[in-house]
């Protein structure tokens, strides 16, 4: 990925095959950080030693990849923030919800936990509020405006390795819904817009 003129974007669905990133990372040949965007920490305890869940593959991927040097979330939920593995907390890095909006040392902490490494960046739409896109999951407050300044900030300063997006919303399987309807525009444009900036 990392010799790539741009970095290879994987969409994941929704967020109930987040795990899939792990696959995505085991791939990467080179030092990096794991810079995720979402509402939930996706570092719980895994289940069982053979089972990947989109609530345990940031655990399992920071035992099991050697080059995921640490993790950055942005977008917590507080509540859910304390909610990962005491052995892997000194890898982690939380910015809670709501802690990059009008904080101006926010970039500069970013900048300090990220180093000089290369970053990989995940998305789960999640993140996002309820007025910018619907998924399937309990969502943050993010604005989309504010996503894409951290995601413009990140290409800018640090060498993008890949990203993937999830976060889709299934509501319905009738074409002429207008409740469906209306929700895929909203996520597909939300898509269009993530890509972009990424791509650009």
């Amino acid at each position: 990925m990392a010799n790539q003129l741009h970095p290879a974007v994987n969409y994941l669905g929704s967020g109930n095959y987040h795990y899939i990133t792990q696959a995505l990372l085991s791939f990467i040949g080179q030092p990096f950080t794991l810079v995720l965007f979402d509402h939930h920490t996706d570092a719980l305890a895994n289940p069982a030693e053979n089972i990947l869940s989109c609530g345990s593959w940031v655990t399992t991927s920071l035992e099991k990849i050697t080059n995921l040097q640490k993790v950055i979330m942005i977008g917590v939920d507080p509540a859910l923030s304390v909610h990962f593995p005491m052995e892997e907390r000194a890898k982690i890095k939380i910015f809670k919800e709501s802690s990059t909006v009008g904080d101006p040392f926010f970039l500069k902490e970013l900048s300090l936990c990220c180093g000089n490494e290369a970053v990989y960046i995940s998305i789960d739409k999640d993140v996002l509020s309820k007025s910018e896109v619907s998924t399937n999951w309990d969502q943050g407050t993010m604005r989309m405006a504010e996503l894409l300044r951290i995601l413009n900030w990140l290409k800018k300063n640090h060498e993008v390795v890949g990203a993937d997006i999830c976060g889709e919303e299934n509501p319905g399987f009738f074409i002429h819904d207008p409740y469906s309807s209306a929700v895929k525009r909203r996520n597909n444009h939300a898509n269009l817009m993530i890509l972009q900036q990424l791509l650009n």
